[in-house]
């Protein structure tokens, strides 16, 4: 069983990525605590990670099938990103 507070959902990603008005700041500094924190403090799953990318496909618009869409997202919710 994982710690609750120790899995990352896709909310948080999204939240910074659109720069949400009222939780964008907050989920960025929330990013910058797991980037900073002890390897394995923090866990997510591959389905977590794609349901980012299907919640920013559907607003910004675009595909899944858009290679340069995925490719920037990718880039952007990376180990290291920030």
């Amino acid at each position: 069983m994982v710690d609750p507070e120790a899995y990352v959902d896709a909310n948080p990603s999204v939240c910074w990525i659109c720069n949400h008005p009222e939780y964008g700041k907050v989920a960025l500094e929330w990013i910058k605590r797991i980037e900073s924190a002890d390897r394995k403090r923090y866990v997510t799953s591959t389905l977590a990670i794609y349901r980012v990318l299907v919640i920013m496909a559907g607003l910004t618009g675009r595909s899944l099938y858009d290679r340069e869409l995925v490719s920037a997202l990718s880039s952007e919710i990376s180990p290291g990103s920030l």
